[in-house]
């Protein structure tokens, strides 16, 4: 049998219209890769994020953060 490999990729979609932002392991492996395909590109702009699995780990961090942070200054508006 030859080498064979699997990737998972995960989708973040917006259920509303169906665009997303992929997610998964970038080229070799190693990382975490951000991506954005096809249609997505004109909605979110082209997205190709390659990242460290800890800068990964960092940005997820920071990105639920800023998004309590957005959610809280909502509620006040």
């Amino acid at each position: 049998m030859k080498n064979i490999s699997t990737d998972v990729i995960r989708r973040i979609y917006d259920n509303n219209d169906g665009r997303y932002v992929e997610v998964g392991p970038d080229g070799d492996g190693l990382g975490v890769e951000i991506r954005t395909t096809g249609e997505n590109i004109e909605y979110f702009g082209k997205i190709n994020l390659t990242l460290s699995a800890e800068m990964a780990k960092e940005l997820g961090r920071a990105l639920m953060l800023a998004a309590d942070e957005a959610m809280r200054e909502t509620k006040c508006s």
